[in-house]
């Protein structure tokens, strides 16, 4: 009586309030729709764009966890995949758990009775089987918790390192939004500057395009006058004429009032002018060669020089024209050949070989250009080449001194017809190295015009490609910064579930495991007392119902919570875990109505997938406190039985 005393005591003083951790589980299953829909929206996240994770300065790193840290889609697929198998094995395997609990209490039971009530030849023969169906639904139902807790651990680990490169990523994206943005500002203000050359290069070339139709109409008109300038050289040349016969019969008057000797020496002086006219139209031609030379001298100074800090200086290597440095070269060239030429034709060979020496000059002169040598010294060359020119004397072959005084025309003999012929042709000269000069100007424009078009060009591309890049930039930060926080969230979230499954598993392997373990031991002894003919004592049944009760009321809390774990899965996070990978697979651009209303959808299911926990908890909470009534009443019936 006292035995059975005992045991009533002592089966009043453990707890027979099912669920012990139930404020755990309910927290931790409440929290997996959450993850679920969390999860969904990671995926909707993805749909917008795509990059790496890996910073510029770290391509090669390597993870323990993330496969794919060069895409940040990937690497999204690559947590919601982690979770689609974690979701799926908690699935399989809780709900193999809560079938392997429910038998726990029965087995439990058939086993004390058969120690306390059954024959010494069941103790031998049927309680070994029914002490090792209840230990291997302890090891059974570990090893499946476990399998549990270590996958949900993976993706919370996967998780984690998703989250601290995410924030690392988002940090390098705003340092190259900034830097972008004041090279934005660089390119504006050179753009601005480009336009504003471009506006003057082309009011440049706008004014000499029409100073290039006003010379070349002079040199148009110049050459209508060249091509006229027979006709009138024999109008003039026969007042030339006529003045000199005039002029003749007066020196014959003169000469009646002569003596006979003076007549003599004026013949002489007269048949020596005469000599000398025959070799002015040589001297015409050399002079002309001459202004020719000091027009490409000129055209030198000016085309290839700038004033810098008081010194003449050749131009920068970009502006300075080789096309026209060649032209000029050529133009020595046909010179000194028409120069050989009036040499030949009886010319005067001191002038002539001066003006070739000169030329020789300056065609060393513009070999000095090309390689670059001292500017200033080559301006100073130039001048004294011009200088050298402004001293030859055409009529008499010998050089002007500073002091002597040109002749007059009357002096020089020269006729009317003679410097009309000079003057046409000079002309000519004048307005086709005007007419070259302002052609050159024009081509130099119009080539800085084009180079500063092409610089504008490159400008401007260059800021479509840097705002590109800051857009793009943009869009990685908000995706980035909606990442960071959902990542948040669901790891919040996780973190109840996987505490979730913890508790069961600790649960399973302490609260479950250990008793029945503890049992299945107490049980064997008693087994071989049995066989040897003992009975088993009121103490004894004491001791062998604690660990069978406490292992019953925790099996039937694992079974409580395992069994409305698989009804909310098989109900609602399987086939919202399922369509996860359909929600990847969605365009931004096209699918945004759908991705709307997939959002939505994904709330709403959360949501409807919470009240229905709630309401599977509370209906369960009551009829387990029933089952742990019956299987308290009878389980203590046996163990006070005689």
């Amino acid at each position: 009586m006292m035995a059975d005393k005992q045991i009533a005591s002592s089966s009043g003083s453990v707890d027979t309030t099912p669920l012990q951790h139930q404020a755990e589980f309910n927290r931790g299953m409440m929290a997996a729709p959450v993850c679920i829909s969390i999860m969904g929206q990671l995926n909707l996240i993805a749909t917008n764009i795509d990059f790496t994770l890996l910073r510029d300065e770290n391509k090669d790193k390597t993870f323990k966890h993330l496969k794919y840290p060069e895409s940040f889609r990937a690497s999204l697929a690559q947590v919601c995949n982690e979770g689609h198998r974690a979701f799926h094995l908690a699935h399989v395997n809780i709900n193999k758990i809560a079938l392997s609990t429910k038998q726990v209490p029965s087995y439990m039971e058939e086993a004390f009775e058969i120690l306390t009530e059954g024959a010494v030849e069941d103790c031998e023969d049927m309680l070994p089987i029914t002490l090792k169906a209840v230990k291997d639904i302890a090891t059974d139902c570990k090893r499946r918790t476990e399998q549990v807790v270590e996958a949900f651990t993976g993706v919370m680990d996967t998780l984690s390192e998703l989250q601290e490169v995410s924030h690392s990523k988002k940090g390098e994206a705003e340092s190259k939004k900034e830097e972008l943005s004041t090279d934005a500002e660089v390119k504006r203000l050179e753009e601005k500057n480009r336009k504003v050359l471009a506006e003057r290069f082309e009011s440049e070339c706008t004014d000499l395009k029409h100073q290039y139709e006003e010379d070349n109409e002079m040199f148009k008109k110049a050459m209508e006058e060249l091509g006229q300038s027979t006709w009138n050289r024999i109008g003039i040349g026969l007042a030339d004429v006529l003045i000199n016969k005039v002029m003749t019969v007066g020196g014959l008057l003169d000469s009646n009032k002569q003596d006979n000797n003076s007549r003599g020496e004026s013949s002489e002086e007269e048949l020596e002018e005469t000599d000398k006219g025959g070799s002015k139209t040589f001297n015409k031609e050399v002079e002309m060669q001459g202004g020719k030379l000091e027009g490409i001298l000129n055209s030198l100074k000016t085309s290839f020089f700038e004033e810098l800090e008081g010194t003449e200086e050749l131009l920068p290597e970009e502006t300075l024209s080789k096309r026209k440095l060649e032209k000029e070269k050529s133009n020595l060239a046909s010179l000194d050949a028409e120069l050989a030429k009036l040499k030949t034709r009886g010319a005067d060979t001191e002038v002539i070989k001066e003006l070739k020496r000169i030329g020789g000059e300056a065609r060393k002169l513009c070999d000095d250009i090309r390689k670059r040598k001292n500017g200033n010294e080559i301006f100073n060359k130039i001048s004294d080449c011009l200088e050298k020119l402004e001293e030859i004397d055409y009529d008499g072959g010998e050089k002007k001194g500073k002091n002597k005084k040109k002749k007059s025309k009357k002096e020089k003999g020269g006729t009317w017809s003679d410097d009309y012929m000079t003057t046409v042709h000079s002309k000519v000269e004048v307005t086709k190295e005007k007419l070259g000069s302002t052609k050159e100007a024009l081509q130099r424009a119009k080539e800085q015009e084009l180079a500063n078009m092409k610089e504008l060009q490159s400008v401007l591309q260059n800021l479509s490609r840097i705002e590109l890049e800051t857009s793009t930039q943009s869009r990685i930060i908000e995706v980035l910064r909606e990442g960071i926080k959902a990542f948040a969230k669901l790891k919040e979230q996780w973190q109840h579930l996987l505490m979730f499954f913890e508790h069961i598993s600790n649960v399973v392997e302490i609260s479950m495991g250990k008793q029945m373990i503890q049992f299945t031991d107490k049980g064997e002894k008693l087994r071989e007392s049995r066989i040897e003919g003992r009975n088993v004592s009121a103490f004894q049944k004491k001791l062998l119902y604690k660990p069978a009760w406490a292992a019953i009321m925790a099996a039937q809390q694992v079974y409580s919570v395992s069994t409305i774990y698989d009804k909310v899965s098989s109900k609602y996070f399987m086939p919202m875990i399922t369509n996860l990978g359909v929600l990847m697979a969605l365009d931004k651009d096209h699918d945004s109505g759908k991705i709307k209303n997939e959002r939505m959808q994904l709330e709403y299911q959360a949501k409807e997938a919470q009240d229905f926990i709630q309401n599977e908890i509370d209906k369960e909470y009551e009829e387990i406190q029933q089952a742990l009534g019956d299987f308290d009443g009878g389980l203590k019936q046996k163990a006070i039985s005689n």
